[in-house]
């Protein structure tokens, strides 16, 4: 079955047993990006990172948690997105909203009632796998901050192409070329699927060839 789909999913359960074995039936061609990771560079904020992703650029910024003062009891968390010159697409909003529930699902808010804290995205520079950038970068910002997480996530952009041609950190041409793309975020920590976001033409097999292919990239990224 063939299906066009556009979603994102918050995973709560363990899946690598879903994609385990499927990495030999897939092609994946991993492409060596330079990847740069600098924290604290930020002053009047709490925690901070660039993650340089090929030519790819983003930083990310962490205020809080900061005593809140609506009527929520636990944690909020609050996500602002700048690109460099102020272009905005009709992207933003949904970027925006993926970030916010992965930090959801990796700060351990119970250990912060009655706050807020605000995550700021700045985008750099753009030539493909934004979102997966940009979710490192704030997930390092995480880190640098010192907010308890219950784990440490990364994340990789995959595109199928050609076929059954998976590349690994598509540029921005090819990620309008492809035939559906998909971004995962996986736990370090124990290989767990934190959330997916999905675009494209896909079959089911194909969809977990790109999980595997997201995971193996994942992986290295730190």
């Amino acid at each position: 079955i063939r299906r066009r789909c556009k979603a994102f999913h918050l995973i709560t359960t363990p899946c690598f047993a879903l994609i385990a074995g499927s990495q030999k039936s897939s092609i994946a061609l991993f492409r060596m990006m330079e990847k740069q990771l600098i924290v604290g560079l930020l002053n009047k904020t709490d925690g901070s990172a660039k993650f340089v992703n090929g030519d790819t650029v983003v930083i990310a910024s962490v205020v809080g948690p900061k005593t809140s003062t609506n009527d929520n009891m636990g944690c909020r968390v609050q996500v602002t997105w700048c690109s460099d010159g102020d272009q905005r697409d009709e992207t933003e909003g949904e970027r925006k909203r993926v970030i916010q529930k992965i930090v959801e699902s990796l700060v351990w808010t119970t250990k912060y009632p009655r706050t807020i804290i605000r995550i700021g995205v700045t985008v750099l520079r753009n030539t493909g796998s934004l979102l997966a950038t940009a979710v490192n970068a704030v997930v390092m910002a995480l880190i640098d901050s010192g907010i308890m997480m219950n784990g440490i996530a990364t994340a990789a952009s995959c595109t199928l192409y050609d076929g059954d041609k998976i590349i690994v950190n598509p540029n921005r041409e090819e990620e309008s070329q492809g035939v559906g793309s998909i971004l995962t975020v996986w736990k370090n920590t124990d290989q767990n699927l934190v959330s997916t976001v999905s675009d494209g033409i896909f079959s089911s097999v194909q969809y977990f060839k790109l999980l595997e292919a997201g995971r193996r990239a994942a992986n290295e990224t730190l």
